[in-house]
């Protein structure tokens, strides 16, 4: 699987680069180089680890555009489309769920991603259409990696990628988890090392 999501790359944490005929950046936090690649960048909430002011300057150029959660509903990108999903806590007041903060389902290329941001398992979430979905597994802030593996394994999506581990909150190991608790029932590629 790792060859076939081969454009997905989790930089660290939460944020995350899909490059194709367009490049989508999620997030962009500890960026090492500054790339200026993004056509775009989804920033899923206001977090200093998901929005980082230095990181987007990393990877934006002149045009990049940039989608929000308080512009997601009328944003249009040319060379995709895309479809915000609610991102929050139950049980948990770190990502209230009035914040309306979103993960994104993106179509490009003919394939759907899904960038869950911090969320934990909700209804939203486990109605989400997609090729493949990058979840939150590190617990804390967002979903465990049993509860991730538990959501996955009722989602309408054939592979998985777990993120939001080993730098911050959760293991490293978390990811390793999140895959041999789907057995095999899903695909899992571990993108953050």
């Amino acid at each position: 699987m790792d060859q076939q999501f081969s454009e997905i790359t989790v930089n660290a944490h939460s944020s995350i680069r899909i490059g194709g005929s367009i490049v989508v950046w999620f997030d962009p936090f500890h960026v090492k180089e500054e790339t200026h690649d993004a056509d775009v960048v989804f920033i899923t909430h206001d977090h200093y680890d998901h929005y980082s002011k230095s990181d987007l300057k990393k990877v934006s150029k002149k045009d990049t555009v940039v989608v929000t959660p308080e512009n997601a509903e009328t944003v249009t990108v040319p060379g995709l489309s895309f479809e915000p999903v609610p991102a929050y806590n139950v049980g948990k007041k770190f990502h209230p769920k009035e914040n309306h903060w979103f993960g994104y389902v993106v179509i490009m290329d003919g394939k759907r991603y899904y960038v869950a941001g911090d969320t934990d398992v909700t209804p939203e979430l486990l109605e989400v259409k997609a090729d493949v979905a990058l979840l939150p597994v590190g617990g804390t802030y967002t979903m465990t990696a049993e509860e991730a593996a538990q959501a996955a394994a009722k989602m309408d999506v054939p592979a998985f990628i777990p993120t939001h581990y080993g730098d911050i909150v959760g293991k490293k190991t978390d990811g390793e988890l999140f895959r041999s608790l789907l057995n095999g029932k899903k695909q899992v590629a571990l993108k953050i090392n």
